[in-house]
């Protein structure tokens, strides 16, 4: 249904990719919530490889208010290790900035705020 719409899927990889650190260093969970860590780690891998070899179009973007700042390129790395060619890819799937977003002045209450928004692309 994604690749039929063309919706891009942005997988934010990194957010559980810093859970399945924590778990494997042996940072304690209750074993109930660590089991359903690592399943939900691992259907994330899946869906995103099943997008991927389906020629789901990929966004590039972090959630990264859920591990330590600075660490955003990361996101790309984990694509390339689920199997995104960083080289052909990156020019076909990861948009250019402008043809998925662009900025808009937020008109409630007279605000000068400017706010990023979702464009179709093309």
């Amino acid at each position: 249904m994604m690749k039929a719409r063309g919706t891009y899927l942005v997988p934010t990889l990194m957010a559980p990719d810093y859970l399945r650190q924590k778990l494997d260093a042996g940072v304690y969970f209750p074993p109930k919530i660590a089991a359903k860590a690592r399943d939900a780690i691992a259907s994330i891998q899946s869906m995103f490889k099943r997008a991927l070899a389906k020629g789901v179009k990929i966004g590039l973007g972090t959630d990264a208010a859920v591990y330590p700042h600075g660490l955003n390129a990361g996101e790309f790395h984990l694509m390339v290790d689920l199997g995104m060619n960083p080289w052909t890819r990156s020019r076909q799937e990861l948009p250019p900035t402008r043809s998925c977003s662009d900025w808009t002045t937020d008109r409630l209450a007279g605000s000068r705020q400017r706010w990023p928004t979702l464009l179709p692309y093309g």
